[in-house]
């Protein structure tokens, strides 16, 4: 039976908005008992209560939950719970532009944010084009298709330009849906232009420059302000945006507005992707405190693209995010969402128990980390808190000790002090009388 373990209420997955508690039970809890909550890894709070009320849940809410129960008996701690946040499609952005290098390939994009994850629709004059449910890229007959969780890519070649060049994304999940429409760039349209595209790997050197109708050049006059992720950048008289080098963090939505002495003009929007190998993946391994019958492992790792992720025992593949790769067992269950791997173990045998070791991989590189997962580690926690405890059981009887050499060496003064008082006042009295006696025989 589990021990210490966190419940949400209603439920793990709840719409934005709604309230839910999540809780920390213990039944071997005393009433004296803290409780310590930990998010996604970070300590949240501490104190007597055992639960968590978010009256108004936000995407910021969403992650794994754990608790720890301080009290007289110990430490015990629980197994990491998922809350979910769920919300309709939003900020859908449909956005296009010409690869510099080829005047005929115009690239289509269409971004949005919502969870679950939507399923996307990329149309034209009512045929569609493009869907998600391809979930690996492909080639259509239109153009290469490429899909990643919630964004969809239509690479179209030979392109005429002309009347009718309007574009249609439509996402939509369980909570809602959302269109957006997208005017295809004309000869007469300013655009950005990415040199040399605006899929690059970090470190590479980078040129956006916002190209105006007909490929003309920029008037003595003319200004040009550039916007990232519609946050205003800079303004300058070259219609030039130059990265040396580009980093991650610089990737997102970029357009940008020419002052000309014509009049203002503001090119459609363009999403840059800056691409990196994975980092060190994050490795956590949890064991269930009461019995070792229970654990968690969980892989995490920062890519772009995507990475695959795979976790092996010496040899032996356990899981991997890519499910038609690993095998199944009854009593693991591997969920993968994007960039992450968590497998559960429901029943932990000496089979399961070693060194881990979790790989992440894209077409930039690869990164690993590993972990021993087993009740060995439990056992070294355990035998380290009674350790704590003898410490702590000795330092307490040497503060008995010290407390009793101090109360002794102060009764044996203060013995001696009345000692001295009292021989003190015995001779005062013996010298008067005497006093008295030499007085008496006069």
């Amino acid at each position: 039976l589990e021990g210490v373990r966190v419940k949400m209420n209603p439920s793990g997955s709840v719409p934005e908005g709604e309230p839910v508690t999540v809780t920390c039970e213990d039944p071997a809890a005393l009433s004296s008992a803290l409780y310590a909550w930990f998010h996604n890894g970070h300590w949240l709070q501490e104190g007597p209560a055992s639960s968590l009320q978010f009256l108004v849940t936000t995407r910021a809410h969403a992650g794994a939950y754990f608790c720890q129960v301080h009290d007289t008996q110990g430490t015990r701690s629980s197994r990491p719970a998922s809350l979910q946040i769920l919300y309709a499609p939003r900020d859908a952005v449909l956005s296009s532009f010409r690869d510099s290098r080829t005047r005929l390939m115009v690239v289509i994009q269409c971004t949005v944010d919502s969870e679950p994850p939507a399923e996307m629709v990329l149309s034209h004059n009512g045929k569609v084009l493009a869907a998600s449910h391809e979930r690996h890229s492909s080639a259509s007959g239109i153009g290469h298709i490429q899909v990643a969780r919630n964004a969809l890519r239509l690479q179209v070649q030979d392109v005429t330009l002309g009347d009718g060049n309007t574009y249609v994304c439509t996402a939509q999940n369980t909570l809602g849906s959302i269109s957006t429409t997208q005017r295809l760039l004309t000869e007469t349209d300013i655009r950005v232009t990415a040199e040399p595209g605006l899929d690059v790997p970090e470190g590479t050197a980078l040129n956006l420059s916002c190209l105006l109708p007909g490929g003309s050049g920029p008037t003595g006059n003319s200004s040009f302000t550039w916007f990232w992720n519609r946050h205003r950048l800079h303004s300058a008289p070259v219609p030039t945006l130059s990265f040396t080098p580009v980093v991650r963090a610089q990737a997102g939505l970029y357009h940008c507005r020419a002052d000309l002495p014509t009049g203002a003009t503001t090119s459609a929007p363009v999403m840059l992707r800056v691409l990196y190998p994975p980092k060190t993946p994050t490795l956590i391994v949890f064991v269930e405190p009461q019995g070792g019958h229970q654990g968690i492992l969980d892989c995490r790792v920062d890519s772009e693209p995507l990475a695959i992720l795979t976790l092996h025992r010496g040899s032996q593949l356990v899981a991997s995010n890519q499910l038609h790769d690993a095998p199944t067992k009854p009593h693991i269950r591997v969920t993968a969402p994007p960039n992450a791997l968590r497998v559960d173990i429901e029943e932990l045998g000496p089979s399961n128990q070693g060194e881990y070791v979790c790989t992440a991989s894209n077409t930039l590189g690869s990164a690993s980390a590993s972990a021993y997962f087993g009740t060995r580690a439990l056992h070294q926690l355990q035998l380290f808190q009674r350790l704590l405890w003898v410490l702590g059981f000795l330092a307490g009887f040497l503060c008995l000790l010290l407390g009793l050499v101090a109360y002794h060496t102060w009764r044996k003064k203060s013995s001696t002090k009345l000692n001295e008082d009292e021989n003190s006042a015995e001779m005062a009295t013996k010298k008067n009388t005497i006093q008295e006696e030499v007085v008496a025989a006069l």
